[in-house]
């Protein structure tokens, strides 16, 4: 399947190389090829992206908090696009080991710098914010 959408994608650069030289316009083949390839948030030219996380909210020893798709779903709500969401936690504190206690689990997105006071407002946090000590690491979402 992969050598088939490579070939399509071959096909279709070559399509469009003969269409520019038949409108013997080479400064559009640029153009057209990098518009081609733009299909998703970071390819966009001139958008500035911001990393965000919330907490899961999750607990030791309990199956609770919030899942990855409750919230993309505050984002996808307010009309927030986003890159593949990760799963991290928040390193630099500790808990303690306690049925109960909180964990530092969090859910990290990548949007647009236009769109962080809104996030913010939906209980989201610029990556940026964190406290000197205090960084993230991500890790495998489960399934």
């Amino acid at each position: 399947m992969t050598n088939f959408s490579f070939e399509v994608s071959l096909i279709s650069i070559f399509i469009r190389i003969e269409a520019i030289m038949y409108l013997d316009k080479p400064f559009l083949l640029l153009a057209i090829l990098l518009v081609s390839c733009s299909s998703d948030l970071t390819s966009e030219v001139g958008v500035q992206l911001v990393s965000v996380y919330i907490a899961s909210g999750k607990t030791q020893c309990n199956d609770d908090g919030l899942s990855l798709e409750d919230t993309s779903a505050f984002l996808t709500s307010a009309d927030i696009d986003f890159t593949e969401p990760q799963c991290g936690y928040i390193t630099g504190v500790s808990y303690p080991t306690v049925c109960g206690a909180d964990t530092s689990d969090i859910y990290i997105y990548t949007i647009e710098a236009s769109n962080l006071v809104e996030a913010e407002n939906l209980g989201f946090s610029d990556v940026s914010g964190l406290d000197e000590r205090l960084s993230y690491k991500t890790v495998t979402c489960p399934s």
